[in-house]
């Protein structure tokens, strides 16, 4: 049988054209699956870190809970005078996190209660290499060397910590401290103005102030910064030392003011009732002189001295 050849001829295309079509569909369905495959693989990947990340979260977690727990164990520990459990709590907390500066701080300072200065000055170190601006670090590690008698070194440290806070008025009063110990009191007046400056009711200071004046025999300076001192706190040694400038000064009325504040508060305290009968004895009261003098007799620290003065003036009648 003779065949049509235009039949033949569209029978041919339309056998093409399916394959071809059967060749698309395949590849659309190779492609489809591809990318679901890839898409499985993203979904895996991204499930995994996110896993990842979520235990690394809770590990960070742990940890920050944990430090935060051994540091606040440490600061408990260490206000009721327990420094070794101190340390050990402080060590839990920098385990826990190595760049842990208050922890270092910490151990520094239970150190120092310990009297181990150098495991003390080392602490300090690390948390001052963390943060060189950490002003109360810098500071205890100044007052660490001042206690040791390194005081040069300690205003090497004050003068740090007034470098990060010009305000810190402890440093310039630990530093008028040092210089006055190494005998260099022009400087510690300076450092100690420079405190009252800054806080103008540091009593503390003022009473310094006055000591180094009175040191020096700068009566007027002395008596002007007692007199702060004692306006701003009644304390015993304010008034008694007061007193004290007072009669260096010749000023005898103000020595009897000053020193019968001072007996008003401690009653016993024989140096208030020397400084009292040194007044009267400038005044020529030589009864009221002898009667304060008795008075200080009772206290064994200023007993030799007043019966030196009793003596001294009974003779002279």
């Amino acid at each position: 049988m003779k065949m049509n050849p235009k039949l033949t001829l569209m029978a041919l295309l339309i056998f093409t054209f399916c394959l071809t079509l059967l060749g698309t569909t395949l590849a659309q369905e190779k492609t489809a699956r591809e990318i679901y495959e890839e898409q499985l693989k993203k979904w895996r990947e991204d499930s995994i870190a996110l896993a990842k990340k979520k235990a690394e979260a809770l590990k960070s977690a742990d940890a920050e809970t944990r430090k935060k727990k051994a540091y606040n164990d440490g600061n408990t520990f260490y206000r009721k005078g327990q420094y070794q459990e101190a340390l050990n709590s402080y060590d839990k907390a920098i385990q826990a996190d190595p760049k842990y500066t208050k922890a270092f701080f910490g151990r520094g300072n239970a150190f120092k209660k310990l009297r181990k200065f150098p495991e003390a000055i080392k602490s300090y170190n690390k948390a001052i290499e963390l943060d060189s601006t950490y002003d109360i670090c810098l500071f205890a590690l100044g007052s660490l060397y001042d206690e040791d008698g390194k005081f040069q070194q300690a205003i090497r440290f004050y003068d740090k910590v007034i470098k990060v806070d010009p305000k810190f008025f402890k440093a310039y009063y630990q530093k008028g401290l040092a210089y006055n110990k190494l005998g260099e009191n022009e400087k510690a007046i300076e450092a100690l103005k420079k405190a009252t400056e800054i806080k103008p009711d540091y009593h503390e200071a003022y009473y310094l102030l006055g000591r180094v004046n009175l040191s020096i025999a700068r009566y007027d300076e002395a008596i002007k910064a007692l007199q702060e001192a004692s306006t701003i706190s009644k304390k015993y040694d304010y008034f008694v030392f007061l007193a004290n400038a007072n009669n260096q000064k010749g000023n005898y009325q103000g020595a009897i003011t000053a020193a019968q504040q001072a007996q008003k508060i401690n009653v016993n305290a024989g140096h208030a009732y020397f400084e009292e009968g040194e007044a009267y004895k400038g005044l020529g009261r030589i009864k009221d002189a002898i009667a304060s003098y008795q008075k200080a007799v009772k206290d064994n620290r200023w007993a030799q001295s007043a019966n030196y003065e009793i003596k001294m003036l009974q003779d002279k009648k």
